[in-house]
């Protein structure tokens, strides 16, 4: 699948404008969708080497949650009516920034916050699972809070675990998941399960096929909804990881996934970002910022700019901003300059 896609861009590239076409028009229908992204906290409990938090120098901090429903309402007041200009048919929730879920010190009270103020939201959380105890199994799987828990697990054996994730933890993890699989087996409903696995932490040749079979020998009680994905050359935020691969990706002629998409990051300290790859720490990056979160009115002025910016992109076919040049949503092939596949939720990718 993944070199006919790269075939239909190499083909399209060929043709001015075709594939600049493709995507705006698949980008009108993706506005029907909102995404927000919370920075609930900038703590973490690993030091995984492909992150930037442990060189980062972010202040250490947790989003109040006074603050974070503030945030909520606001985004139901600017998304959800037409009083701002946007009427959004679906809004997505995902707390996630530079630190782990958590480590916050109410984490479940934040998917309480969520779920009262936008109920019909899809809400999604990446988590390490050092910290996912059988009391949060307990009220993952017995509230309606969350859909997908994706996992951050990396690697299926303890020593490319630790030498990945900086800490010997491996263990634990594998009990913490167990621990909510039989939460969610014993209740019958929960969040299907996303894991994240690293190519580094694999010998070299290993097939999906194989790194798929391994995670699920770790955990039996995987449902068929429950999912493995293999991230083959990216780092932390989209940036390339250029330990792990051969050669320099250049950035190229089509539209990035990110910015094409309505994406809001709110951070702790009251910053929005463009998407999570601006969270990394590197050069230019102060350009993917949209200003400060002060009310309904600095949210709309955010995605003004945000606006411009993609509008620029599809004027001109790149981006001049300099952290885009090296992050994958940008270098690799945009999912939006494909048809859906309507039958996805069934079998096959999202995106043909």
């Amino acid at each position: 699948m993944r070199n006919i896609r790269a075939n239909l861009h190499s083909a399209a590239k060929r043709v001015p404008g075709v594939l600049p076409t493709i995507s705006r028009l698949d980008f009108e229908r993706e506005k029907e969708q909102v995404n927000i992204f919370l920075e609930t906290s900038t703590y973490c409990n690993l030091k995984c080497n492909f992150c930037p938090h442990p060189t980062h120098g972010a202040p250490l901090a947790t989003m109040d949650r006074d603050f974070i429903r503030q945030i909520l309402r606001t985004c139901r007041k600017v998304f959800l009516t037409s009083e701002y200009g946007w009427k959004k048919k679906q809004i997505k929730v995902c707390p996630v920034g530079l630190g782990e879920f958590f480590t916050h010190p109410d984490p479940i009270g934040v998917f309480e916050d969520i779920k009262e103020t936008l109920p019909e939201a899809e809400l999604t959380l990446d988590t390490n699972a050092v910290a996912l105890s059988s009391e949060y199994s307990k009220s993952l799987c017995g509230g309606a809070y969350l859909d997908t828990l994706g996992i951050s697990l990396n690697a299926s054996d303890r020593e490319a675990y630790t030498d990945i994730c900086g800490a010997d933890r491996f263990e634990k993890v594998v009990g913490n998941i167990r621990e909510f699989l039989r939460v969610r087996d014993a209740v019958g409903v929960g969040p299907r399960l996303s894991f994240a696995m690293k190519k580094s932490g694999y010998a070299e040749g290993t097939s999906f096929r194989e790194v798929d079979s391994k995670v699920r020998t770790l955990f039996p009680m995987l449902r068929r909804d429950d999912r493995v994905w293999l991230n083959t050359m990216l780092n932390w935020g989209g940036q390339v990881d250029d330990k792990y691969v051969d050669k320099t990706l250049e950035a190229v002629d089509w539209p990035c996934n990110q910015l094409a998409q309505d994406d809001i990051l709110f951070r702790c300290s009251g910053e929005m970002l463009s998407c999570c790859s601006a969270l990394a720490p590197v050069p230019g990056v102060e350009e993917l910022s949209l200003g400060f979160f002060d009310g309904p009115e600095t949210v709309v002025e955010a995605m003004r700019k945000k606006l411009a910016v993609r509008q620029q992109q599809f004027a001109n076919g790149r981006l001049s901003t300099k952290p885009c040049r090296g992050c994958s949503s940008y270098t690799e092939p945009c999912y939006n300059a494909f048809p859906k596949n309507p039958f996805h939720k069934v079998f096959g990718p999202k995106y043909l």
